[in-house]
């Protein structure tokens, strides 16, 4: 009877042990998945974007840890420029409303549309010029194929989401 007893006793507490350290485990395994849950959540879509962009753009331009140490400095004061400028256009075609409108304000508009529009492809021709020094022609030239696709995949995967089966609206 003691024989039994002790072997229970000592059983239980076995199993307790175990149990702990099993639960101890559990519970780090969680905190981590939970931890690397939040912090992915956490990251704003702007920044995952980001964060895809340049692994896109570096794979397909095959840069080199070297190159793409010059490479995105340059490329993300352009980008930055390029932004405003789009900001920019963007204000002004919100701001500008249609009726009413005498031809010559009309025609201001339009100058400074087009003035902004030039601003943008002087902007363009100045990145192409401080990327030459970095990048060969051949790889500017896939530059502008990739930022188009990447424009494309981004627009298409924000339409999936939005629609839930890759419809892209216009015939809803």
């Amino acid at each position: 009877m003691i024989y039994q007893k002790t072997t229970i006793s000592t059983l239980i507490i076995y199993w307790k042990s175990i149990y702990r350290k099993t639960m101890k485990q559990l519970i780090i395994i969680l905190s981590l998945c939970l931890g690397t849950t939040v912090s992915t959540f956490a990251q704003r879509p702007i920044e995952k974007i980001e964060t895809a962009r340049i692994a896109f753009l570096t794979e397909r331009l095959s840069l080199t840890p070297e190159t793409a140490q010059q490479f995105w400095p340059v490329y993300n004061q352009w980008d930055e420029q390029r932004r405003e400028l789009k900001k920019e256009e963007f204000r002004l075609r919100r701001s500008v409303k249609t009726d009413g409108l005498t031809n010559e304000t009309a025609q201001q508009h339009i100058d400074e549309y087009f003035a902004l529009k030039e601003r943008q492809l002087t902007l363009e021709k100045n990145m192409a010029e401080e990327l030459s020094e970095v990048l060969s022609s051949t790889q500017m030239l896939q530059l502008i194929r990739a930022e188009a696709e990447f424009q494309r995949v981004i627009l298409r995967k924000l339409g999936e989401r939005r629609f839930g089966d890759g419809r892209r609206g216009d015939d809803l």
